[in-house]
């Protein structure tokens, strides 16, 4: 299943052996970015999948972004393929494999997100009930200037403090990092008229 849907650089030990120790290794918390994760006909037809249905806009304290209902409701072939994939045993074994950490096949949540030009994502952790692996798939590439960076904050007595790391939406990128108490993360504000559009979730166990 992974030679279906992945990159075939990333399923080779060397890759693994390599990005697992720069995941294990990463500052402020164990994370990655991984460039060229789908196979490209695999993530049209995600793109294509997603345009059919319909983002909610949500607003709060916390965050401003457009959202879809969970992917496994959707009743759409495509997505449901790609969330198998996800919830594969094969998968989950590769991603263990890259960040040591143990999820349960089946356990998945997944949303469609859209971010527009003043929309983002405050500071947060993302702990929650078996939450262990939270990943962001890209959809859309935005420059530094136009926003949308996913922004990573040291941890300061229980609470963020200082971004160190900026991570813009590059398309068929996967985001991926560890939760915990201190995995302080956010969406930067988009500053201009275009889209970030993701598709994201966490891996259960």
């Amino acid at each position: 299943m992974l030679n279906e849907w992945m990159n075939s650089e990333l399923l080779t030990e060397e890759w693994l052996s390599t990005a697992g120790e720069q995941y294990r290794t990463a500052t402020p918390f164990p994370h990655i970015q991984i460039q060229d994760f789908l196979k490209e006909e695999q993530l049209e037809a995600i793109e294509e999948a997603l345009s059919n249905h319909q983002f909610e806009h949500k607003e709060s304290d916390l965050f401003s972004l457009a959202q879809t209902p969970a992917l496994n409701t959707l009743a759409d072939p495509v997505l449901d393929s790609y969330l198998a994939f996800l919830n594969s045993t094969e998968f989950r074994e590769w991603m263990h494999a890259l960040t040591g950490v143990m999820t349960t096949p089946g356990l998945l949540d997944a949303f469609g997100a859209i971010y527009m030009d003043t929309d983002y994502l405050l500071p947060h952790d993302d702990q929650l009930d078996d939450r262990k692996i939270a990943y962001i798939l890209y959809l859309t590439s935005l420059t530094q200037e136009q926003g949308g960076a996913l922004a990573l904050y040291t941890d300061e007595n229980g609470h963020p403090a200082e971004v160190v790391k900026r991570y813009p939406p590059q398309r068929n990128a996967l985001n991926v990092f560890t939760v915990t108490d201190t995995s302080w993360h956010e969406v930067e504000e988009v500053t201009a008229d275009t889209h970030r559009v993701s598709i994201g979730g966490w891996l259960r166990g």
